[in-house]
């Protein structure tokens, strides 16, 4: 997989399991480590073969999912305040 295709999986989510299993086994990580099972793990890959030089930083990504369940939460607490104010009404 390239970066470009790496970076569209996930745009679009469209990222398999087995494209997961892949880039853990390159980066000799278990898979459980992209769904918060394990953290403070920050990866750094530099691919040349293309003549090109892609980055792909784990760390940053995992912040970001960091950032998405901390919105998610938040989103949840208001979910369960409306329902009880819906309730009294």
């Amino acid at each position: 997989m390239t970066a470009q295709g790496l970076s569209a999986a996930m745009k679009n989510d469209t990222l398999k399991i087995k494209d997961l299993e892949k880039i853990a086994g390159i980066l000799k990580i278990d898979v459980r480590e992209f769904f918060g099972e394990k953290s403070d793990s920050k990866v750094s890959i530099e691919n040349n073969s293309n003549g090109g030089d892609n980055h792909i930083n784990i760390g940053s990504y995992q912040e970001k999912i960091k950032h998405l369940e901390e919105m998610l939460a938040e989103k949840e607490k208001r979910l369960i305040l409306l329902e009880k104010f819906l309730d009294k009404s």
